[in-house]
């Protein structure tokens, strides 16, 4: 911090935050307060005078009979580097500030039926060799990760066989309350299956590499705390692919309160991969935005296949990127690194590997997509969103044949329905998930199941019903706007007919609004928009998605072979994007010609911004005294409020004309 003012209660920071102190979902907001003596309230908080040496300590507890431990060691309780064929069996391990046990090279260390324990940094870690073992152990109450499997190599694709099993993980990034996974695992070929990881205020499973399966693993309460979040989180390195994670069950992932979580989350460009056979049960939160159980951000070549959600918000979320994104991650530095230098993507090894990567640093702006495969959702308010194919799925409102649902007991029965409605459905092996008994592990820690039974959650409640994509709209429901011919003169602004934008892309009411004006002029479409904002907006940016702007998007309506859908995109700091795509499924791509198109922006105040268009109908092949009726949409990107608002929401992508209304030229205004 840089100072606090506490006649002006204000709060300025040193440097500013990456993200934006406001940016994403909306509050409640976590913050913490480091040792400050007049915070000192609460059973099991402290405050070190260091200057005067002195320590003041509020016990958990009572302190007659109690064991207390001060620890300076942050060194590894227990270190093996380039140790080989040992094994460490039943160990007690606590009370240190760094790692409990670490592990580094070497081949076929086993650490088995171990507890480790009140650790300022990670349980245990296993960087290098191959070949190692972690299986029994009970790991909790550390102060970063729980456990760390770093093994194979990813420029060859060798794997490394490390495998995580049976164990407990628990009270994990006490310290670090993000990004400090209860199992971190990277390189290539490692296993993590049959373990029990909850209560944690971020990520259970963090995944890099290539190659591991993570497998009947039990995760519930995670992400209890943050945003933008995912109980199993994989992100910003397309060259990390052909991973697994089937016949797990995540419940009760996030909480409710304005963060927007996932219970499987693919982020930044991530795609590759397999999602197969799990179960979901009160899994995520969407929040505002797209976010849903399973999540796929900016990615695709996904597979999720015949899983089970129920009463989940939305199923499986996806916000796509745009041909111009991919371009920039593609020709950034970040990404040449990570695909090209750290490995080579291009390299025949990587291709034989995975196909899918053939072409991938020269996009020719083919739809990016992922599939969504017989997955069944179970009394869920949405299925899907994004750039998913939907192929096969089934929507129920009822059990669909499970054991005991009101018991948390979500295998199926040989005659449960859902084998009916979902031919080729396969059986998930609910009994076999999470930790099991054997010599390691004689008794199991006991987790009682006190929830409420499933309910339908709501569908969301629209202006209108919008369909899945390819559907055909039901006549006379088409809305359509007048657009009325106006004299030349524009400076006003607000002439012609008045259009409100008052919804997000769902239907649902959302502010702040925007107003436009629409109407015709010596062949121009003339739109002017007026956009309430948030003050501190910033101006600067002009990325679709990330910067404040304005979209207009328009083909030609009802002529049997549909034309190009045009996507004119004017940023708050003037930036002007003229693009065309061939479906609403497909990101624009940025074009030569030259069309005549106009564009000028206006700061008109904090909270105000204007976006004025110019719009040559004949450069587009709309001509004529009386221009054709144009399928249209109108939306207005508001990133600090991260809001989509729409004149005609489109359940889906902003520029998917034939979801949104008509443009009718008529008469004067």
């Amino acid at each position: 911090m840089a100072e606090i003012d506490p006649v002006e209660k204000v709060v300025s920071f040193s440097a500013p935050h990456h993200y934006g102190v406001r940016n994403g979902n909306p509050p409640p907001r976590r913050w913490y307060a480091t040792n400050v003596l007049e915070e000192l309230d609460r059973p099991g908080e402290y405050y070190l005078d260091r200057q005067a040496g002195k320590l003041y300590f509020w016990p958990p507890g009572e302190l007659e009979g109690a064991r207390v431990v001060l620890s300076m060691l942050e060194e590894p309780i227990l270190k093996l580097d380039g140790v080989s064929h040992l094994t460490l069996r039943g160990f007690i391990v606590e009370n240190g500030r760094g790692t409990g046990v670490a592990v580094e090279g070497g081949t076929g260390v086993e650490v088995l039926a171990c507890a480790v324990r009140n650790v300022g940094g990670t349980g245990i870690s296993v960087a290098g060799g191959e070949g190692h073992r972690v299986e029994a152990c009970d790991i909790h109450d550390t102060g970063t990760l729980g456990l760390v499997l770093k093994g194979g190599d990813r420029r060859t694709l060798m794997p490394g066989g490390h495998r995580a099993v049976n164990n407990h993980i628990y009270r994990f990034a006490r310290l670090q309350r993000t990004y400090a996974s209860g199992i971190q695992v990277n390189g290539v070929g490692n296993l993590l299956a049959h373990n029990l990881l909850h209560d944690s205020p971020h990520q259970a499973i963090g995944l890099g590499g290539n190659d591991h399966v993570v497998e009947y693993n039990v995760v519930h309460h995670v992400t209890m705390e943050t945003d933008d979040c995912g109980a199993f989180y994989k992100g910003r390195n397309p060259s990390c692919r052909g991973n697994v994670v089937r016949f797990n069950f995540w419940h009760h992932i996030g909480r409710e309160g304005g963060h927007g979580n996932n219970a499987v989350y693919f982020d930044d460009g991530d795609g590759g991969d397999v999602v197969f056979g799990n179960v979901f049960f009160r899994a995520g939160e969407p929040a505002k935005g797209n976010m849903g159980t399973v999540f796929s951000h900016g990615g695709h070549d996904l597979l999720i296949e015949n899983n089970i959600f129920v009463e989940c918000k939305r199923a499986i979320g996806a916000s796509p990127w745009d041909d111009e994104r991919w371009k920039g991650m593609i020709e950034g530095e970040l990404w040449q690194e990570r695909l090209l230098r750290e490995v080579d993507i291009t390299s025949s090894l990587y291709l034989e590997k995975y196909p899918r990567l053939e072409g991938f640093m020269s996009p020719q702006g083919e739809p990016r997509m992922s599939a969504a495969t017989r997955n069944v959702a179970v009394m869920c308010g949405e299925f899907f969103y994004g750039n998913f194919e939907d192929r096969e799925n089934l929507v129920m409102d009822q059990d669909p044949g499970f054991v005991d649902m009101e018991k948390g007991n979500f295998a199926l029965r040989e005659d449960a329905a859902i084998f009916r409605k979902a031919p080729g459905f396969e059986p998930i092996p609910f009994g076999e998930m999470g930790l099991f008994v054997d010599e390691l592990r004689p008794t199991l820690p006991e987790e009682g199941w006190e929830y409420e039974p499933p309910k339908q959650l709501p569908p969301p409640r629209l202006p209108r019903v919008w369909r899945s994509r390819g559907m055909p709209r039901p006549k006379g429901e088409v809305p359509v706007f007048a657009v009325p011919k106006i004299d030349g003169d524009a400076k006003g602004g607000r002439t012609g007919a008045i259009m409100k934008l008052e919804a997000d892309y769902r239907g649902f009411p959302a502010g702040p609004v925007s107003t436009a004006w629409l109407g015709l002029a010596e062949g121009e479409l003339k739109i002017f928009v007026e956009n309430e904002v948030d003050p501190e907006t910033p101006v600067e940016g002009h990325q679709w998605g990330t910067s404040d702007a304005i979209e207009v998007a328009l083909r030609r309506a009802g002529d049997g072979k549909k034309g190009p859908i045009w996507v004119l995109r004017g940023f708050m700091d003037g930036h002007l994007f003229v693009g065309k795509t061939t479906a609403g499924n497909r990101e624009p791509k940025s074009v030569p010609e030259e069309t005549g198109v106009t564009f000028a922006a206006d700061r008109v105040e904090d909270g105000v911004w204007t976006g004025e268009w110019r719009i040559p109908l004949a450069a587009f092949g709309f001509g004529g005294d009386v221009p054709p009726r144009l399928a249209f949409c109108l939306t207005v990107r508001k990133r600090w409020s991260d809001l989509w608002l729409m004149w005609e929401a489109t359940g889906g992508n902003s520029f998917d004309v034939e979801r949104g209304g008509v443009l009718e030229f008529g008469g004067g205004d």
